[in-house]
């Protein structure tokens, strides 16, 4: 069964604080079957309720949690969803996700092409900040 984002959210408000494991990548693989067409048109509410699933794993020591395909599939959605004109808040949401998948290949040198083509000097060097950090397992 498919819900909607804010179906998800509404059940994730919940269970948010003190969950097991179990529950966070339950709510992962939900958001994870959320169709493309939904996705993009809520994009804020997509990114912030996965934000908030992929801090609950972290912040609970769920690390390895997630398996590796659903870590890279989690990266490919943020890739292709990813616009430098989007709201600051949608790619913080991003890069925040981008970096408790790692140690994922592929996560720093997309890090750094981002950070290439930034602007904004200080956005550029914490991109690159991001990229160079190494983690040894994955936070989720």
């Amino acid at each position: 069964m498919r819900f909607s984002i804010q179906d998800i959210a509404a059940r994730f408000a919940a269970d948010r604080f003190g969950s097991t494991c179990t529950v966070y990548r339950t709510y992962a693989q939900e958001v994870l079957a959320i169709p493309v067409s939904e996705r993009l048109s809520n994009l804020e509410d997509f990114y912030e309720l996965l934000e908030g699933i992929v801090d609950g794993l972290y912040g609970n020591a769920c690390g390895g949690t997630l398996s590796l395909m659903e870590r890279t599939q989690l990266f490919e959605v943020i890739r292709s969803d990813w616009s430098d004109s989007a709201p600051g808040s949608v790619r913080a949401s991003m890069v925040g996700i981008v970096n408790a998948l790692r140690p994922l290949e592929g996560v720093s040198s997309w890090l750094n092409e981002l950070a290439d083509r930034q602007e904004d000097a200080q956005y550029a060097g914490y991109l690159r900040q991001c990229a160079e950090f190494d983690r040894d397992s994955p936070a989720v």
